[in-house]
């Protein structure tokens, strides 16, 4: 069977699965990376969205948010909220989950800088780059040096790669012609070199070759990344779902 509609947060996928298959892959294209708290909570969700619970799931986890519950609770309830309501595609609600998980979590923490990410991915979903663009300066920038030290070294690093990734895509969104691409093109290019992006190279190899066309980029995301969702969509076994992003990202074929 093949199911429709599979969310990869900002890029959503049909996968063909096979038919005893009991899980899909939840991996998001903009390498959300969940802490370990967080996907055990996840995990636990996709069992209540199998049976379809989807609404009553929403109300338990509203019901929360409203309540006196403590802080703690409240964080994990923001957190699963915002991923549900992105992967349906509610990008607007997510967005604003997100941004009160973050506050939860405390917006310099890491945990609050990729809840806020989140909240970047949901506008950027949105084709809203004033919003991605006041996030990303305001909000995740200016705290990425200041985010705790107790945290690893890896989670640091994905937060500092998808920022610089995510304004990029901010920059080709907002290109109208050719010319106006070959800046971001070249920052891409340089990243895809750069170790520092490691977290999110599947991601960056995918738009350097869904808007340059250069097959190159595709094998090279295949060879390295072979088992990620991005290569799906690399192979033809996956493609995209129609999202506001994909229809305002400028190609290069198209451009001017």
């Amino acid at each position: 069977p093949i199911l429709t509609g599979i969310p990869l947060v900002n890029m959503r996928f049909r996968f063909t699965l096979k038919p005893l298959a009991a899980f899909f892959c939840t991996l998001c294209f903009f390498a959300a990376v969940l802490t370990a708290a967080e996907t055990d909570t996840a995990q636990k969700q996709s069992g209540t969205l199998a049976e379809g619970d989807v609404q009553s799931v929403t109300d338990s986890l509203l019901k929360t948010l409203k309540s006196n519950a403590p802080v703690e609770k409240k964080l994990e309830a923001s957190q699963t909220l915002a991923a549900l309501q992105e992967r349906l595609g509610l990008y607007a609600d997510a967005e604003k989950t997100y941004t009160a998980a973050a506050s939860f979590a405390g917006e310099r923490t890491l945990s609050g800088q990729k809840m806020l990410l989140g909240s970047v991915r949901c506008a950027l979903c949105r084709a809203d780059v004033s919003t991605a663009d006041f996030l990303l300066s305001t909000s995740v920038a200016p705290a990425l040096n200041a985010a705790d030290s107790a945290s690893s070294a890896s989670e640091a690093s994905y937060v500092k790669a998808s920022a610089k990734l995510y304004a990029l895509w901010s920059w080709i969104i907002k290109a109208q012609n050719k010319k106006e691409l070959e800046a971001p093109l070249k920052a891409l290019r340089s990243y895809a070199d750069d170790q520092d992006m490691i977290s999110v190279k599947p991601a960056l190899l995918l738009t350097l070759y869904h808007i340059t066309g250069e097959k190159r980029w595709a094998e090279k995301l295949k060879n390295d990344f072979p088992f990620s969702p991005e290569a799906s969509v690399a192979n033809g076994q996956a493609e995209f779902f129609p999202a506001p992003f994909w229809y305002f990202l400028t190609l290069q074929s198209a451009a001017d």
